[in-house]
């Protein structure tokens, strides 16, 4: 089976290639309705790294562990040393678009295995594979893209001569904070 996502971010090769070698950001990119729990991580990926977690799928426990078999400063590779597939690779490919715009690229080659408990989990994860990887490109382009803002008391401007005024026109947000109050981002979330 196969499987390939690409979508393009607006940030730089080497900002993408640091958040992807992180591996809590693979808990901050995958959807809260399946819950992930890295067990043992490196703080940075390098080759032969594993991941040891337990994902939920439907409540149920999933134990993985995945080694970084290839990196490189345009991706890596992880295949599954255990979990529920009999095989599992993921390419993680970077491709610079241009200064400050990258190409992400996910590829996966997998096989369900012979036993049957695993084989049903294996489907179910495949088949919800398009929505994961879907909420995934949201998420990274989220993080990416749109870098934390600042609260009032960290420096946000409340008057005209805001030296943070190009920032705020960024957010679509006019540089009057004590007017209409601080927005958190453009989807009004608190």
């Amino acid at each position: 089976m196969k499987f390939r996502q690409a979508f393009i971010v607006r940030a730089p090769l080497q900002k993408v290639a640091a958040f992807y070698r992180d591996p809590r950001s693979l808990q901050a990119i995958t959807p809260p309705i399946v819950p992930i729990r890295l067990r043992s991580a490196p703080a940075q990926l390098q080759q032969d790294d594993e991941i040891d977690l337990v994902l939920w799928l439907i409540g149920v426990p999933v134990h993985w562990v995945a080694r970084v078999v290839t990196i490189d400063e345009q991706g890596f590779t992880d295949c599954q040393i255990s979990g529920p597939f009999a095989r599992w690779t993921h390419r993680h490919q970077f491709v610079p678009i241009s200064a400050n715009c990258t190409q992400i690229v996910d590829e996966i080659d997998a096989a369900l295995s012979h036993h049957p408990l695993k084989a049903l989990v294996g489907i179910l994860l495949w088949l919800g594979l398009p929505l994961l990887f879907a909420y995934r490109r949201w998420k990274t382009r989220r993080l990416l893209e749109h870098p934390p803002l600042l609260r009032p008391s960290e420096g946000m401007c409340s008057d005209e001569s805001c030296r943070h005024r190009r920032w705020n026109r960024r957010l679509n947000s006019r540089c009057t904070a004590s007017e209409k109050g601080f927005k958190r981002d453009r989807a009004g979330s608190p």
